[in-house]
């Protein structure tokens, strides 16, 4: 028996299916005019079933942000993961190193002081470990900028007996910042350039440079199409949210994730929703460096405000003229952060239209 929207308990996260494929097109062929290798972080989806459909477009691999999730991953089959985020402290170690064994793992360095912990451990296993040193491109996170200190870096795993450096990787995570379109396509432009810049580096320095990463789904189009990269790793252009519509990146059309809530009570100038933080969190970004003035997106109502989060309650304010919903009522909105959202979710539920077609487990969860 086909199930329908009107079947599910709210609240519920739903991945619109026709948006979706369009998404993973549109980055799929971008990549490939670009000439670079796709290799997309899944803390977005967290979902096996979702990268299956990103591995029929022919990904590179993937990225994850935890052991947790490569663990989940190659579980699942994905034999290629690079964990993007340094491996400190013994059992964190000792589980990639697991995967190791099962898979072709990497993992990100940007501090000496990591180094001699990954080289023991993978001496006792009798491995060589692949890492990916970290490069600040502008975001002032991790990463060490081009120049003598990520250089003398390069020289530390050169001279560790089981480790071995692929490349470097960057994010331009401060392109969510970006004041308009054309700030965040020229931070997309020099996140290319610095990670290339760093590769020219090491490889002067006798370094064999086979990976130069870089990406973010605001900047994909531009730090594509540097010449000297070589992989991008966008996440959320799978699904896309409301902060990827305010930065200008993307119409709420493209939004393959939505919240189905209902409204379970209406007062005056407010209505309230089922959907609170523990569906959204209180994250509210802030492109142009403006924090975002309400926490979900509703492109089909006008005058409707999702204002205020507690626990299990969405505060709507309803503009004068705007139309006011009945208890009982379903409503959808596209949230801030698809990443949080997802990763509050136990499934994410397939659609096309009214019917439900798949429900997907949140599976990749974890530290």
């Amino acid at each position: 028996m086909t199930q329908r929207l009107d079947d599910l308990a709210t609240p519920a996260l739903l991945v619109e299916r026709g948006r979706l494929q369009a998404n993973l097109r549109w980055a799929a062929e971008l990549t490939r005019d670009a000439g670079v290798h796709l290799r997309p972080h899944i803390k977005t989806h967290k979902s096996p079933d979702l990268a299956r459909l990103q591995r029929e477009q022919g990904i590179a691999g993937i990225t994850t942000a935890t052991v947790a999730e490569a663990e989940v991953f190659v579980g699942a089959g994905f034999d290629d993961v690079f964990i993007a985020y340094p491996m400190v402290g013994e059992a964190r170690i000792g589980r990639l190193l697991a995967l190791g064994q099962r898979a072709r793992v990497a993992c990100g360095v940007d501090h000496a002081d990591q180094l001699a912990p990954l080289d023991r451990a993978a001496g006792r296993k009798g491995v060589c470990l692949e890492v990916v040193l970290e490069v600040d491109s502008g975001h002032h996170r991790c990463g060490l900028a081009p120049g003598p200190e990520l250089v003398d870096l390069g020289r530390e795993v050169a001279a560790r007996e089981h480790l071995s450096l692929r490349g470097v990787y960057t994010h331009a995570g401060h392109a969510y910042t970006g004041e308009s379109p054309e700030a965040i396509a020229g931070i997309g432009l020099a996140e290319g350039r610095i990670a290339v810049e760093a590769a020219d580096l090491l490889r002067k320095a006798g370094q064999a440079i086979e990976t130069v990463s870089v990406g973010s789904s605001p900047t994909l189009p531009h730090c594509a199409a540097v010449s000297g990269v070589t992989e991008v790793r966008p996440g959320n252009y799978a699904l896309r949210d409301a902060t990827q519509v305010a930065l200008g990146a993307v119409t709420a059309e493209r939004c393959a994730l939505t919240v189905l809530a209902t409204v379970i009570t209406v007062h005056g100038d407010r209505c309230v929703l089922d959907a609170g933080s523990k569906v959204l969190s209180q994250d509210r970004p802030a492109p142009g460096g403006r924090p975002l003035a309400r926490h979900g997106l509703f492109s089909d109502r006008p005058g409707w405000t999702l204002a205020r989060l507690s626990e299990e309650h969405g505060v709507v304010l309803l503009a004068e003229g705007a139309a006011r919903p009945a208890v009982g009522e379903r409503v959808r909105f596209v949230p801030n952060h698809a990443c949080v959202a997802v990763n509050l979710a136990s499934e994410l539920v397939l659609v096309e239209g009214d019917e439900v077609l798949e429900h997907w487990p949140v599976a990749a969860k974890g530290r």
